[in-house]
């Protein structure tokens, strides 16, 4: 024992001055390392007599190592598993998930991890090689003083080395200790065999390491085997091998030293068992360390095949009942994918799995284009108190509010309750003004409750995914609809009315060989439905027969192809609305009835007057790159109207159309993880499966030309239909305009149109989203009106959890000669949606949103509330016309 102190000793004394020193080699004895790294063989010249051989550390109850470089192992959370992912029974060449604590800087760290025994040659066959811990990459990337794998100890006396191995490691730069040397373990048997004979001996190298972790230069920088094959062998063994990745970003270096012990051609395989003649074989037995392993597809060679100095590769066994190999598996966080020449024997490859294309993709809409309010993109509750302005009324507001996001799922529960408080729109300075103001202090405003479908309204939305997404469900009071290219149905918004807010529903899948989009709403009576549906016939022949090479711009485009038929219709849309003229100066008005809503014939009826769309379309995709793909369409598309069946019967049922050649060109740069480490399940964080990505940087450009019939209008129902179906256009009178098909039935006879639609939308992924768009169309012929003029612009940010905003305007139906009223806020065809929500205390927020949108409206001459008793209607000389309505709350509650 005096001696095995003394030799401790002195080998610490050795190891002092080099781990005083940044970078130098590994903390702890070179015997101890020595014993963990390979316990089997001695370790340095042998003093004259042995040392006594330090107890093993002890063993868990599982029969785990009670300690694995420097991590206690406290618990054991699954069962030996092998290479193939099957439980194991064997004592080596497998893993299992541990729990692992260790005391640093007077603090006690947790950590999941994966313990890993990997399995060496012995006398009689496979045994158990010193554990490795494989810590979770936050734990990987914060631990930086844990001591690294353990290195084989050498005397400075090449001829003495008794073993193979790491002697001496320094890392310059970001890279993590523990990763280099678990990747040149990982090289160890390709090392070994580099010398099959020989006296023994050390190589150094310098490594120089790219920003990826890959070793792009490989410097032999001394020892006897410097300049000889094994020093170019070791050399091709470690060019390309991965490192990991620096944690700046930046390059690296390492310095190493290789020890080779002597040995002659006859030792390169394991010697015969002699006495062990009750173990039983192991069911995996491991290759000869001394040999390298096969590659992927290579054979070992026969003796007479071989050349000088050429040794031949061994093949790992594989289990009687081992499945094939299915296929590679995804990449863990920063493991890049390897060539085939670099796989070692039965390793099994990884493949990048962000997306199909192998990086991170952003798919569907950029921006909201089309929502009427702030939705908060976090999970929160609570409850908000404050005021809200209708046109001349103030009400004070009770409004509690509901979000939930979990994962792909969504949902919204919350309805403001409005109690009005005074009004200034009917007070008569002449009469009695405050009786006029303070009226009706404290009535409920029925209005925001006066319809069947009103009784759904405390449910805001409830969705499962996003749109392109394989499976999307969408019920909302928000969003806007759009269907296929959006040539009959592009951002449709069911609640432009401030008085109404309407339950519309959204469904669409998808695969590879087709799939369908459905719309519907409002309920629980739906009144416009429709959907498109798509197949993609050459995708489904593919599958079956090969018709070209995959990986190809023509297997791309052939793949891609479809063909799709839409139908949309609205079952009950007014053809003319009933009223009258003024009695006193014949001016034109129109009916309102008690529950405030025009009226038409049919209008209490379910199916009534029906305006149905039909369209054709095929698309394809032109260019798939990384990062960038290119979409061509085409549609043809139909309108039928019926005719007129108001009292005035000013027209028949009729018909239009039109075409559309479009492009689609998405653009996604940059990546970034969808959620923090430390939200990732255990298998993403033990780098089991990959983590999930995202684009940093996306663009969208869409360019459509067209043209179509004067009895047409592309995205016939859009933003401004639920407007548009009572009243199209503007006018100071705006009870004389027609309904949008009235106003399409008085342009039959007129020229063909040519016309052009852009947008435009940028992201910055969680931060900002900006989307402009503009669409107009020109007359082949003599047509003085068209309104086919739309302009709109958003913007929106809601990654900062702190503050988000939006803002939506809308500039409808105008004419060349009304550009000059854009953002004037002073016509009736302009719409502004905006909100923004203020975090100021943790449980604090602050909540403005102003909408200029429409709702019923009376003249000053129309005698609001007062009824005709022939008739029981209301008249209006104004119907639906722009109104303001804003509101401030301070909401009490959490979000997270």
């Amino acid at each position: 024992m005096l001696r095995a102190s003394l030799f401790v000793l002195s080998v610490l004394a050795l190891s002092a001055p080099s781990l005083a020193q940044s970078g130098a080699a590994f903390p702890g004895s070179l015997e101890e390392a020595a014993k963990k790294f390979d316990p089997t063989k001695p370790t340095g010249a042998p003093p004259a007599t042995p040392p006594a051989t330090p107890p093993a550390p002890a063993a868990t109850s599982t029969g785990e190592p009670a300690e694995v470089d420097g991590w206690k192992i406290v618990a054991v959370l699954s069962e030996r598993r092998g290479p193939d992912g099957k439980a194991t029974p064997q004592a080596c060449g497998y893993e299992r998930d541990v729990t692992a604590e260790r005391t640093r800087d007077g603090k006690l760290e947790s950590t999941k991890a994966t313990l890993v025994v990997p399995c060496e040659a012995g006398a009689a066959g496979p045994v158990a090689g010193p554990a490795q811990l494989r810590l979770p990459t936050a734990a990987s990337t914060t631990s930086s003083s844990v001591p690294a794998k353990p290195v084989v100890a050498a005397t400075a006396d090449a001829a003495a080395v008794k073993v193979d191995g790491l002697v001496e490691l320094t890392v310059g730069g970001a890279l993590n200790k523990d990763a280099v040397v678990a990747a040149l373990q990982g090289k160890r048997a390709g090392l070994s065999a580099c010398q099959a004979s020989g006296t023994g001996g050390r190589l150094s190298l310098r490594l120089d390491v790219a920003a990826d972790g890959k070793v792009v230069t490989v410097v032999p920088a001394d020892g006897p085997y410097k300049g000889t094959p094994v020093g170019a062998c070791v050399s091709g063994v470690l060019m390309g091998a991965t490192l990991g990745r620096p944690a700046d970003g930046k390059t690296a270096t390492v310095q190493l030293t290789w020890a080779y012990a002597p040995r002659t051609a006859t030792t390169t395989a394991p010697p015969p068992p002699t006495t062990a003649t009750n173990v039983k074989p192991a069911a995996t037995t491991a290759p000869s360390l001394s040999l390298p392993p096969c590659k992927p597809g290579e054979k070992p060679k026969p003796a007479a095949e071989l050349k000088p100095g050429e040794v031949s590769c061994v093949e790992a066994a594989q289990p009687a009942n081992a499945e094939k190999s299915k296929g590679p598996r995804p990449c863990a966080e920063g493991e890049k994918p390897k060539d085939a020449a670099e796989l070692a024997s039965g390793e099994v490859p990884c493949k990048q799995m962000n997306s199909e294309r192998g990086v991170a993709f952003l798919k569907g809409e950029l921006a909201h284009l089309g929502d009427v309010q702030l939705i908060n993109a976090r999970s929160s509750f609570g409850v908000g108190l404050g005021v809200s302005v209708i046109d001349t009324t103030l009400y004070a507001v009770l409004r509690p509010d509901l979000n939930v996001k979990l994962g792909a799922f969504q949902l919204g529960l919350g309805a403001p309750l409005r109690f009005e408080t005074f009004s200034w729109g009917s007070v008569d300075i002449f009469g009695n003004p405050i009786d006029d103001a303070f009226g009706n202090f404290g009535r409920f405003r029925s209005q925001d409750w006066d319809q069947l479908e009103d009784f759904l309204r405390p449910l805001r939305y409830v969705a499962y995914g996003k749109k392109e997404d394989k499976v999307y469900i969408n019920l909302n009071r928000v969003n806007a609809t759009t269907i296929g290219h959006g040539q009959l149905v592009r951002r449709y918004t069911p609640n432009i009315d401030i008085d109404e807010d309407n339950l519309f529903a959204n469904f669409d899948a998808y695969g590879d060989w087709g799939g369908v989009e459905l719309m519907g709403g409002p309920f629980p009576l739906p009144r416009l439905v429709g959907g498109l549906a798509f197949l993609k016939p050459l995708g489904i022949a593919q599958d079956f027969v090969k018709l070209t090479e995959e990986g190809t711009w023509l297997h791309t485009a052939l793949d891609s192809w479809s063909i799709g038929f839409s139908y949309v219709t609205d079952l009950n849309s007014p053809t003319g609305l009933e009223g009258r003229f003024n009695p006193g100066d014949q001016r034109r008005q129109l009916a309102v009835d008690p529950a405030n809503q025009f009226v038409w014939r049919n209008q209490t009826t379910p199916i009534g007057d029906a305006v149905q769309g039909m369209g054709i379309d095929t698309e394809v995709k032109l260019l798939k790159l990384p990062n960038v793909d290119i979409k061509a369409y085409a549609d043809a598309s139909m309108l039928l109207f019926p005719g007129d069946s108001s009292s005035a019967a000013a027209y028949q049922s009729f018909s239009g159309a039109g075409g559309t050649i479009g492009s689609l060109v998405r653009i996604s740069l940059g990546e970034k993880p969808v959620r923090p480490i430390e939200e990732e399940p255990d298998e993403v964080q033990l780098g089991k499966k990959p983590r999930e990505k995202k684009a940093a940087h996306a663009l969208r450009l869409r360019l459509e030309g067209r043209t179509f019939s004067p009895t047409f209008l592309p995205s016939y129902w859009n933003t401004l239909y639920e407007v548009d179906r009572f009243q199209f256009g503007t006018d100071a009178n705006r009870a004389t305009l027609p309904t949008k098909i009235g106003f399409l039935a008085s342009k039959q006879g007129g020229p063909m149109r040519a016309g052009y639609y852009a947008e435009l939308s940028y992201a910055w992924v969680d931060a900002l989203a900006l989307t402009a768009m503009f669409e107009d169309a020109f007359p082949l012929g003599e047509d003085a009106t068209l309104r086919a003029k739309n302009f709109a612009l958003h913007a929106e940010t809601a990654g900062l959890g702190w503050l988000q905003l939006f803002a939506t305007y809308h500039y409808r139906n105008f004419e060349a000669g009304e550009f000059d009223k854009l953002f004037s806020l002073a016509t009736d065809n302009e719409v502004l949606f905006a909100g923004v929500r203020l975090q100021i205390l943790p449980i604090m927020f602050l909540n403005f949103a102003t909408q200029r949108a429409f709702r019923l409206g009376f003249g000053r001459d129309d005698t609001p509330g007062q009824t005709d008793s022939a008739t029981g209607y209301r008249y209006t000389t104004t119907g639906l016309q722009n109104s303001w309505n804003q509101g401030f709350d301070v909401e009490l509650g959490w979000q997270f």
